[in-house]
């Protein structure tokens, strides 16, 4: 006879997972109110022998703001709000770019942006989406809808687990490449 323990160990060895999708994702995400991380990316660029290498910190805050605040090699604070992005090094004057005027860049920053809110919607707007993976390791490739957007960016590759995303691949038109590494702060 199979006690209640051992039945039901038998039924998770032998259980088929359910299928995890690209909405059941996103609708886990919706619940993620504010997120911080530590990031080390490195940029191959193609007229530079080396990669450039920076590390340092982010930020979300639902819905819609986004900050990165490169330490390493030098300190810049980009911040991405629903109306637009500011850069701002800590050696110049911040230089603030209205998302209404650069169309090409909102859809660039909505890719994320619309990951980390949820927003289906807003993502599938701007890009064909392909996902795979369970909710513990999972995968998305987003490819640019629009000929514009395809002029900055060729792909976005997004690794997560959970509400956490890990890795972020960023492929431009040029062939210049970008691989963010993200640890989610303790």
């Amino acid at each position: 006879m199979i006690s209640g323990a051992n039945l039901f160990l038998t039924l998770l060895l032998f259980a088929t997972p359910a299928e995890f999708t690209l909405a059941d994702l996103l609708q886990t995400m919706r619940g993620v109110k504010q997120a911080d991380a530590t990031f080390v990316e490195r940029r191959d660029i193609q007229l530079l022998s080396v990669p450039i290498n920076t590390s340092g910190r982010l930020t979300y805050v639902a819905p819609d703001r986004l900050e990165k605040l490169t330490l390493e090699p030098r300190r810049e604070l980009m911040t991405v709000t629903a109306r637009e992005v500011t850069i701002a090094p800590d050696d110049a004057e911040p230089t603030v770019i209205p998302l209404d005027q650069a169309p090409e860049l909102r859809a660039l920053v909505d890719g994320l942006r619309a990951t980390l809110a949820g927003d289906e919607r807003a993502l599938l707007r701007s890009y064909d989406a392909t996902f795979s993976g369970r909710a513990d390791a999972w995968q998305l490739d987003l490819v640019p809808k629009s000929s514009r957007l395809q002029q900055l960016v060729r792909s976005l590759h997004i690794e997560g687990s959970g509400t956490s995303i890990r890795k972020v691949d960023t492929v431009d038109a040029s062939g210049d490449r970008a691989s963010m590494t993200i640890t989610a702060a303790k």
